[in-house]
């Protein structure tokens, strides 16, 4: 029951005794720098979006936006330890640049019998917060939301990111990738998520590299 398997501000100790015992994370986006390394030794390692489905090994996959839950592979939830995911996940408005948002257990009917990880969730910036769940403050990014949860609740502090926070004047995502967000990706937003990564580890004394 995936029900027995939320996370929130009162039980993530039982996610955090693993995850406190790797020596840094790697974040890795859908943008033009991305690159699929492998997995090192005491490696957190974070996929955002579609990228969980090319990377070895990775331990979290980070979705704001429900279209994306139904992009992954079912081999790649099977063998997922946690979801990050909003208490109120972004639903697209067709034809619209708008959102409305869904409670996530709209996810449940999606992950059963594929996923049986650990979900994750957190009070994402443009919804009204549940004081039940932990909250992360970025609303830039998927990928920011990644940083700001190792940076804010865990004790890692060593963080590297790929495929976020680097523009190409003709290249938004990385050739491996699509994405229906490819318009918003312009110079001023993709400063805007890497000023908000270099707070976020600022704050919570997290040495970072952005590649």
């Amino acid at each position: 029951m995936l029900e027995e398997n939320i996370i929130n501000k009162n039980n993530i100790s039982d996610v955090l005794n693993y995850i406190n015992k790797k020596e840094f994370c790697t974040v890795f986006g859908k943008g033009p720098s991305f690159i699929n390394l492998p997995k090192k030794e005491n490696e957190f390692r974070i996929a955002v979006n579609q990228t969980g489905n090319i990377l070895e090994d990775v331990d979290m996959i980070v979705m704001n936006d429900l279209h994306n839950y139904y992009n992954i592979d079912d081999n790649v939830y099977k063998k997922l330890k946690y979801l990050l995911v909003p208490n109120n996940i972004h639903v697209q408005i067709k034809d619209t640049w708008g959102v409305k948002k869904k409670k996530f257990t709209i996810l449940f009917d999606h992950l059963k019998d594929k996923f049986f990880g650990k979900l994750i969730i957190f009070n994402l910036n443009t919804s009204t917060p549940d004081d039940d769940y932990i909250y992360l403050n970025s609303a830039c990014s998927s990928g920011n939301n990644a940083v700001d949860f190792v940076a804010q609740h865990t004790n890692i502090k060593n963080l590297q990111t790929y495929g976020i926070g680097i523009f190409d004047e003709t290249i938004k995502y990385h050739e491996k990738f699509t994405g229906r967000g490819a318009h918003s990706y312009h110079p001023n937003r993709i400063q805007d998520i890497k000023n908000n990564i270099k707070d976020i580890c600022s704050k919570f004394d997290v040495t970072f590299k952005i590649n």
